[in-house]
């Protein structure tokens, strides 16, 4: 047990120094404090015993704290990257939504262009139009998709009816009714439509038809 009592005494007193030797000098008054604590605990092995078990105890807490410090740092690293990774999403996510919003107000500034001649959902154009007809016959029918967009055929009462242009004022169709009578198709007319559906010239004028054909169904050639 005294051999025990000195080996620890020993490492203890080597500890002192070595702290001796990194720190400043003591003086003497220090240095005599220490030796008769020394003394002291060679004879008081159970003090010593207190001292130790309370150094492995401190140690062991150390060891414990540095452990901690390292998680913790482990933990901040992890938290540093997804940090990272988080801001470089809202950048691209901000990107992203600038974008959406020039867009946005690209197409707000944009104008609608109406169209000129708007169709119904079946195809047919929507509201009054004026056509010339030019001939109305049974058999003959030449189709129409060989007529260009300007020609359509109608098929009524047992006749194909072949029809050329499309205005939305009556004027004009009259005036292209009067020059394919001077290119020599005689009995050209103007018929009205709407909604694709024929009806009077005067139902299309309102009623205001002082210009309008007094036979408006019949054409020279005995067209319908």
């Amino acid at each position: 047990m005294k051999f025990m009592t000195k080996c620890i005494l020993l490492s203890m007193l080597i500890g002192l120094v070595v702290v001796n030797t990194q720190a400043q000098e003591l003086s003497k008054a220090e240095k005599k404090a220490l030796k008769k604590e020394a003394k002291d605990l060679y004879k008081n092995p159970a003090k010593l015993k207190i001292l130790k078990d309370a150094k492995d105890k401190a140690n062991e807490e150390l060891n414990k704290n540095k452990q901690e410090i390292l998680k913790l740092k482990a933990a901040q690293h992890d938290f540093e990257q997804r940090e990272s990774v988080m801001l470089s999403t809202i950048d691209s996510m901000s990107a992203r939504l600038k974008r959406a919003n020039d867009k946005i107000k690209e197409l707000e500034n944009r104008k609608p262009v109406a169209a000129a001649n708007p169709t119904t959902p079946t195809g047919t154009v929507a509201g009054v139009v004026f056509k010339v007809q030019v001939g109305a016959y049974k058999g003959g029918n030449i189709g129409t998709g060989n007529g260009g967009s300007d020609y359509t055929n109608e098929s009524a009462d047992g006749y194909n009816k072949h029809l050329l242009g499309s205005f939305k004022q009556y004027q004009p169709a009259k005036s292209f009714a009067s020059h394919l009578e001077r290119l020599g198709i005689k009995g050209a007319w103007v018929v009205a439509f709407k909604d694709g559906n024929r009806i009077s010239i005067k139902e299309a004028l309102g009623g205001a038809g002082s210009d309008t054909p007094k036979n408006e169904e019949v054409n020279t050639d005995g067209g319908k």
